[in-house]
């Protein structure tokens, strides 16, 4: 019984995790309640997972399960993402997989997507050639 409303609890924190505007909010409340960026930035330290994403450090404080790298994950899920997506697509596609893998999860905010459109194709206009 235990186990089954640790997994329930687990799934509702994916699901708000897989969403920007809903993790967003979550980081949010967070921040609210005195954990901003600074302290969940240590909070990373704890487990040694700088390079995971915060929702497995996440995980790990609340289920006790071990953290992977953000570089992990994209290697595990990458061929599903990308068999939906034809090559342009796929294109960008790695360029942002590669940004968060460096940055975190903050590079998969929508409002961030003109900037790296803009990063990786100097000008906005450029992308809708490629």
């Amino acid at each position: 019984m235990l186990e089954t409303v640790i997994q329930l609890i687990y799934l509702g924190l994916r699901t708000i995790w897989r969403q920007p505007n809903t993790r967003k909010a979550l980081l949010h409340g967070l921040s609210e309640k005195a954990y901003g960026d600074e302290h969940l930035t240590e909070i990373k330290r704890l487990p040694a997972a700088e390079n995971s994403d915060l929702f497995d450090v996440l995980a790990y404080i609340a289920f006790a399960l071990n953290p992977i790298t953000r570089e992990e994950r994209v290697t595990t899920h990458k061929a599903r993402i990308f068999s939906h997506y034809g090559d342009k697509q796929q294109t960008f596609l790695e360029f942002v997989l590669s940004q968060y893998i460096k940055e975190g999860v903050q590079e998969s905010d929508p409002t961030k997507w003109p900037d790296l459109l803009e990063l990786k194709y100097h000008v906005i206009s450029a992308a809708a050639v490629r």
